[in-house]
């Protein structure tokens, strides 16, 4: 991640690390509230403090890596993991392309709930349900999409003060084929279950990969729109800057009301960012081992842009004395 990224995240961080602070002092329980302020500091403190490699020949100086707090809520930390799982899923979802398969992206959704603890028991239930738990509507899934990736993503309507859990999904097809008859049918059929209701409570959007410069075209075997598609996949669990209704760039941790915002703190805490299924599953460790951290000691395949040299040593510094430095 280029650190003039990471210098443009740094107000939103400190925006994001001040609410959680006050997120804490709502909080009546001891352990729970020592938990929120250390979680404030950890993002407070996130790339604070970066480091600096040095070439040993001209002495010119680059921006290496940066510490971490790791923590999902964090605008950097995010954006530097998902530029990482864009790095392992391009080139395998490019690899399935080249051997004659489609990709596809869905996005599966159910109505909105007053509980986000609620809306998550039910959407992954649903899925379950649609993919496991009934034999016949997995033979179709698994037909029609033999392996995919999926992400969980949450928003909210600040009118109704209610939560809207959705799935996007980047799949992987042997054939071109129409599906999305096939999987409403699928997906109602869960959902309903789910919710014990006869009503419609799901809805289903599938499409090709898109190329975003040109929506009128479809493809298929882009690798740009391959990498669209990884790109609205492997978003954050929920939007930093989501003001849908008064159709303004804010960050949720702006206009989320404290409840809402200590309840998608607390469940979503262990959620796993991205699930694979199908013949992704094998690469599912490798995503789970994926960290916003940069090896700083790693400096071997650097390469000096000023002398050509590829020996260099790096120093500690922090982040607002430097006012200028350049990206390998």
């Amino acid at each position: 991640m280029k650190f003039i990224d990471v210098k443009s995240r740094m107000n939103r961080k400190f925006l994001i690390a001040k609410r959680i602070l006050s997120l804490s002092k709502t909080i009546e329980d001891k352990n729970k509230q020592l938990k929120y302020r250390k979680m404030s500091a950890n993002i407070l403190n996130c790339h604070q403090l970066v480091d600096v490699a040095v070439c040993k020949h001209c002495g010119h100086e680059y921006f290496q890596s940066a510490t971490t707090c790791k923590n999902k809520f964090c605008p950097i930390c995010a954006r530097k993991r998902s530029n990482k799982y864009l790095s392992l899923l391009l080139p395998i979802f490019e690899n399935f392309v080249n051997q004659g398969y489609y990709i596809n992206m869905l996005n599966l959704t159910i109505k909105n709930t007053t509980s986000l603890e609620e809306g998550v028991t039910k959407i992954y239930s649903a899925w379950r349900e649609m993919t496991h738990n009934n034999h016949l509507s997995a033979e179709i899934f698994k037909n029609m999409f033999i392996g995919g990736v999926r992400n969980f993503e949450i928003t909210m309507n600040i009118k109704d003060n209610t939560c809207h859990p959705h799935f996007h999904l980047l799949v992987i097809k042997k054939r071109y084929s129409k599906d999305f008859d096939n999987l409403r049918c699928l997906w109602d059929e869960a959902t309903k279950k789910v919710f014990n209701t006869t009503e419609k409570v799901g809805s289903v959007y599938i499409t090709s990969v898109k190329d975003k410069n040109n929506k009128s075209t479809s493809y298929f075997k882009d690798k740009t729109s391959i990498m669209n598609g990884c790109l609205e996949v492997i978003k954050y669990i929920t939007k930093f800057d989501d003001d849908t209704e008064n159709k303004e760039t804010r960050s949720i941790f702006e206009f989320y009301p404290d409840d809402k915002l200590i309840e998608l703190i607390d469940v979503t805490n262990k959620m796993r960012a991205l699930s694979t299924f199908g013949v992704m599953y094998g690469y599912q460790k490798e995503l789970d081992k994926i960290s916003p951290d940069e090896d700083e000691h790693t400096l071997a395949h650097r390469i000096c842009k000023w002398c050509e040299r590829s020996d260099f040593e790096f120093y500690h510094e922090l982040i607002y004395k430097i006012s200028q430095l350049e990206d390998f």
